[in-house]
Formats: structure tokens, C-alpha cells, sequence
């Protein structure tokens, strides 16, 4: 899937290259009230929550929390437990439910990776066939595998 992590080990401790509207709710907690140790919260459920942004922002064509002018107000509008709207995003249910799961308050509550690619992978949103070059028995692979 997506490793965000990578996104700020790559970088100086510059929070204006952090990937805020993409950072999970537990992330920014830590960037706002212990800023030295956030490269020990990113988790598999951390990335999770930011493909649950990234996969509102392709579905809906438009840049997470776009209308929020500043990095600031988006902290406080997630740490508010406020997200995006589903309801308007012109996709099959299964994606909206998808995003919502992906980006639940609570990490312990997110879907696993695993579970992400299970939902991908079913008949009613069959995405890997107009937007993959994985051919589906590949995914069948991926999702078996024990360490994924």
C-alpha cells in the first residue's frame, strides 16, 4: 500500500513537507503535543488512515481538506473527529464504506491492510480491473500471503 512514514524519514524535521492532511488523527496528536517523537508513531493503521485520504482524494478529484486554508485548521478539524463527506463522492458504496473504515478514529478499529485488498478485490468494486496492471491472480497471491 502506501508506507507515509517513508514520507517524513526521507525529509528534515520540517512540518512543512509533513504530509498533514494525510496524517492519522493519532499522528497529530503527537506532532502538536510531542513533536520529537512522531517518527515512532507511524503504524501499519497510521498508513491505513492515509489511503483512506488518498482514496477519497481520487475518488472525489480533489485535494484532501481543500477548503481548510491552513495546516493548523486541519489538525484542529481532524483532532475534532470531522472527515471529509463521503455522501457526495460519485462512487459505489462499497468505496465509501471503505473510506470510512480506513479512516476511523479509533487505529484499533481501521482495517487491516489485508482487509483493504480484500475489499479492493471484490466484484462490486472491482478497481484492479480499470486501474491495476496487477493481474488478479497476483492480488489472490498478495491477499493469502501470510506476512501482508
Amino acid at each position: 500500500m502506501i508506507d507515509f512514514s517513508t514520507v517524513y524519514k526521507s525529509k528534515d524535521m520540517d512540518r512543512k513537507v509533513m504530509p498533514i492532511p494525510y496524517m492519522a488523527p493519532e499522528l497529530l496528536k503527537t506532532l502538536v503535543y510531542k513533536p520529537n517523537n512522531i517518527s515512532s508513531r507511524y503504524t501499519f493503521q497510521t498508513d491505513v488512515y492515509a489511503f483512506g485520504i488518498l482514496l477519497h482524494e481520487l475518488m472525489s478529484g480533489s485535494k484532501p481538506y481543500k477548503d481548510i486554508p491552513t495546516a493548523e485548521l486541519i489538525i484542529t478539524h481532524v483532532l475534532n473527529a470531522r472527515r471529509q463527506l463521503t455522501e457526495t463522492l460519485v462512487c459505489p458504496q462499497p468505496i465509501k464504506k471503505l473510506i470510512e473504515r480506513c479512516w476511523s478514529e479509533l487505529p484499533n478499529e481501521r482495517l487491516c491492510a489485508r482487509e483493504v485488498l480484500k475489499m479492493l478485490h471484490k466484484k462490486d468494486i472491482i478497481l484492479y480491473n480499470r486501474f491495476s496492471s496487477s493481474a488478479p491472480e497476483n492480488i489472490n497471491k498478495l491477499i493469502a500471503h501470510d506476512s501482508f
